[in-house]
């Protein structure tokens, strides 16, 4: 009789053993379904494909509905999706202009090169003037396009420009081995002292573009110190694999910027000092008060 209960004891571990491991294979296979999924609709992301994005980003989160980051890239490309529409039909420049604004960090943060363009070519017809000529300067900058940059910008006069269309103007000039013109706009623009991070970015890529590759370094810690912590990272795969940075990238000088620690304070509403890529930053408490602040 004992020897009857050991025996049934022993095939019901057996039993329940391998109901774990079935679970577990199972459980394993669901989320290996969901990274696939998530990194399709991420690549899909990168193309402007919004609907097909969408589909497999919600495709991810039913696979592993306990991943918080696969809920939250679906919900926010839709509430994306759904700006990209409302913005067609808004007449107030202030509200258009915020949301653009909002839609564009989006655009960046996916490398989405091309929809940024359009929103930025908008902008500029719509608004004009140095402000928006400087984010359409970036943006074409992105997609290689140095020669409709360089007389974007050399439209305007010298004491119009800013530090960062200075910054931008002296990148094209240097990509497009005017290196004469770029050494002098180099000479005449500094990062001021305070916090800028995107100033201080460009400007290490100007430097470098022109061979200064101590002063690039010097210009990227700067850049990294006054980046925030969660956007540091970021920051320094941008650097890394930026081709404008791409002599300094051997150097020991780079690798003791990458070294930098940001000096920054995060937020205690999203991890960020403001409300970047989110699409409802406008129409939340929080988006509110950073705006004003």
């Amino acid at each position: 009789m004992k020897r009857t209960m050991t025996t049934r004891g022993a095939l019901l571990g057996l039993i329940l053993g391998g109901l774990a491991l079935l679970s577990a294979t199972e459980t394993l296979s669901a989320q290996e379904e969901a990274a696939a999924s998530f990194a399709e609709a991420r690549a899909l992301l990168a193309e402007a494909d919004f609907d097909s994005a969408l589909a497999a980003f919600a495709a991810a989160a039913k696979a592993d509905p306990q991943n918080q980051e696969y809920r939250s890239q679906y919900a926010l490309v839709r509430r994306v999706m759904n700006v990209r529409k409302a913005i067609e039909q808004e007449k107030d420049d202030a509200r258009w202009m915020a949301t653009v604004q909002a839609l564009r960090s989006f655009y960046y943060d996916h490398g989405i090169y091309r929809e940024a363009l359009s929103l930025d070519r908008q902008r500029h017809v719509r608004i004009g003037g140095i402000e928006s000529a400087t984010l359409l300067a970036e943006t074409q900058l992105e997609l290689d396009m140095n020669a409709e940059t360089a007389t974007l910008l050399g439209g305007f006069e010298p004491d119009v420009l800013t530090p960062r269309s200075q910054a931008l103007l002296g990148i094209t000039l240097a990509r497009l081995e005017r290196l004469d013109e770029a050494k002098a706009v180099a000479r005449t623009c500094a990062a001021p002292e305070g916090i800028d991070p995107g100033l201080c970015f460009d400007l290490a890529r100007l430097h470098c573009l022109l061979g200064d590759t101590e002063a690039s370094a010097n210009l990227l810690t700067r850049c990294f110190q006054s980046t925030l912590p969660s956007r540091l990272e970021d920051a320094k795969n941008r650097a890394r694999t930026h081709p404008d940075l791409s002599t300094l990238a051997s150097t020991d000088e780079f690798a003791a910027a990458l070294s930098t620690l940001s000096k920054m304070s995060e937020s205690s509403c999203s991890g960020g000092a403001g409300c970047g890529s989110c699409p409802s930053r406008n129409t939340c408490g929080g988006g509110q008060e950073k705006s004003g602040s």
